[in-house]
């Protein structure tokens, strides 16, 4: 798997999330929802490679 991957999956996460509420009351509020958002798309990258190995 390459980084760029990991890394345009986090950004679809993002650009999502953005789209969804694109108003956030205090800057604050914006740096907890991306980092609840990374913690959840995190989860996902802990799965195993098929054939691997």
């Amino acid at each position: 798997m390459y980084t760029t991957n990991a890394i345009e999956s986090l950004n679809s996460t993002y650009r999502k999330l953005n789209q969804q509420r694109s108003v956030f009351p205090s800057d604050t509020a914006l740096l907890k929802t991306l980092y609840l958002a990374t913690f959840e798309a995190t989860k996902r990258w802990t799965t195993t490679i098929c054939n691997w190995g």
